[in-house]
């Protein structure tokens, strides 16, 4: 059970990665951070988050014990 927890975590830590430093350009955290929940980047990176979120998360074993 403690693999499957640190399993769990290091796919998170890996999909968090990749959507904050990987797929989301500079441009895109200036412009959220001007015009917060306004601007369209913040929309696009939250949705590009929850789609690598939920490829990482796909395996649903890791639900069940």
């Amino acid at each position: 059970m403690e693999l499957l927890n640190f399993d769990l975590l290091l796919r998170l830590l890996v999909a968090h990665f990749l959507s904050d430093f990987i797929f989301q350009p500079t441009l895109w955290v200036h412009k959220k951070n001007e015009q917060g929940v306004k601007s369209k980047y913040f929309w696009l990176h939250i949705s590009i988050s929850a789609v690598i979120l939920a490829v990482f998360l796909w395996d649903l074993h890791l639900w069940c014990n």
